[in-house]
């Protein structure tokens, strides 16, 4: 049985945001609901006005298919009209896990059912929750859409933490953790096989490089388990981000096996050696930039520690792409519009080892 510390899932989702207006609304609405914040709340919050409120929304705004599509605010108050718009749109082929979406609905969904006993938002769970087993590939991964899109979308994702909070979601049923203790026997087993699955795919999709194991890529071939390519910007690679994320999935599980332990230790020992050092970030005015601004990367001999977003597959070194597939020889290189809107390199994996990895194997008692 997987156990996992308590405080993770709350950690996790609180950097996890369902962003934005719907766009079939058209409502050019620029408000910004924070899922992870809406979560914390305390479990009589959601007898509240308010939370019932979004409660119904969060049904209103489930496709046939029993998942959700992202980067709609479903927390904002929709007019009659509007919300006879969302209900005609309830056959659209728009679900997903990106961007939170799905399993955070579900999330709100069994704390609302849990506070209520309302029977509507247990059978909005269940329909979620069976399609999420439904859209599981036989070899334990996710798709990002489901149904099938053509394309990278058929992937297995880890991109921007999609797979990752499918499985925080199964481990929270899996031990019966108090917002899900009204689950059925047949879908606690289906989630307890689900969740199993899911973490033996992560071990094999571990990527090895000259003989070690390294990190993750974001996303992966759903037939091969080869790493593989997404946006144009976004080719296949070991994942600086993707990786750290995994790490703490794997770091959570509270009496992990030695099949969990080395994973870490490697994943672990390969961002140490792929620190990019001597730089730092830097953010120079110009009132003619787009965004008031020019991010670049400079050097500085007491710069922080930095990982690359993609590591290059056969050389290890860090892979700068930019729109259109055209791999820069460095960070500067990249158009202004990707360098200044995409995460390329950043500190992801500082706090990781400075502080959380050591005390792990001090825990675990690993050399």
């Amino acid at each position: 049985m997987i156990i996992f510390k308590s405080f993770t899932i709350f950690t996790f989702l609180f950097f996890l945001f369902a962003f934005s207006s719907q766009e079939e609304l058209k409502t050019g609405s620029e408000e910004k609901t924070n899922w992870g914040e809406l979560l914390s709340n305390p479990d009589e919050w959601y007898q509240n006005k308010e939370a019932i409120r979004i409660a119904d929304n969060i049904i209103l705004f489930q496709r046939d298919c029993g998942g959700w599509p992202k980067n709609i605010n479903m927390a904002r108050e929709l007019t009659e009209n509007e919300k006879e718009i969302v209900e005609n749109n309830k056959s659209k082929s728009d679900a997903t896990i990106d961007n939170s979406s799905t399993y955070t609905h579900l999330r709100y969904l069994a704390k609302a059912y849990q506070a209520s006993g309302e029977n509507k938002y247990l059978k909005s769970f269940n329909k979620g929750f069976d399609y999420l087993i439904e859209a599981q590939y036989t070899n334990g991964g996710w798709p990002q859409f489901y149904p099938l899109r053509k394309g990278y979308y058929t992937h297995i994702t880890f991109n921007d933490d999609a797979m990752t909070g499918v499985m925080y979601l199964l481990h929270d049923i899996v031990q019966q953790k108090p917002a899900f203790t009204f689950i059925d026997k047949v879908r606690l087993e289906q989630a307890t096989i689900s969740e199993q699955k899911g973490l033996d795919v992560i071990f094999k999709t571990q990527i090895t490089l000259t003989g070690k194991k390294t990190g993750w890529c974001a996303q992966y071939n759903e037939e091969t388990l080869d790493p593989a390519d997404a946006r144009s910007y976004e080719l296949a690679s070991i994942s600086g981000k993707e990786t750290v994320t995994l790490i703490y999935y794997l770091m959570s599980l509270i009496n992990p096996d030695g099949k969990v332990k080395q994973a870490v230790v490697n994943a672990c020992r390969w961002l140490e050696d792929a620190k990019i050092k001597g730089y730092k970030l830097a953010y120079i005015p110009d009132s003619n930039a787009a965004e008031g601004y020019n991010r670049v990367l400079i050097k500085d001999k007491n710069g922080p520690d930095l990982w690359a977003r993609f590591y290059n597959l056969e050389t290890g070194k860090p892979l700068y792409v930019d729109r259109g597939g055209k791999v820069c020889e460095n960070y500067n290189d990249i158009s202004y519009e990707r360098r200044n809107n995409y995460a390329y390199i950043e500190q992801f994996a500082h706090k990781l080892l400075t502080e959380d990895f050591p005390e792990w194997k001090r825990k675990h008692g690993i050399e």
